[in-house]
């Protein structure tokens, strides 16, 4: 009885840890980012939060009207054409 408690206990805490650690990562991305205020989005940096964002094409109402979101750019990969020539060859 008291392994089973001892295993439930721990699996709690693990879950509390990882929810903790994500939340922090999280917090730490929000923070770490640019805000900027009546910007085009297509004008700011990547990982950055744009309020009241300007658009030309588009009349955004509600919370798409308030706030937008660029992602980073996607990190590419190590990509190397004299492995894919090698391979090619063979």
């Amino acid at each position: 009885m008291k392994s089973l408690l001892k295993t439930k206990s721990t699996r709690i805490l693990k879950c509390l840890y990882a929810f903790y650690y994500n939340w922090l990562q999280w917090t730490a991305s929000v923070l770490k980012a640019n805000v900027y205020f009546g910007r085009y989005a297509g004008r700011v940096p990547g990982g950055s939060i744009v309020f009241f964002p300007c658009r030309q094409t588009m009349l955004g109402c509600g919370i798409a009207g308030i706030v937008a979101f660029k992602n980073q750019p996607a990190q590419r990969g190590g990509f190397r054409l004299e492995l894919l020539n090698d391979m090619v060859r063979q």
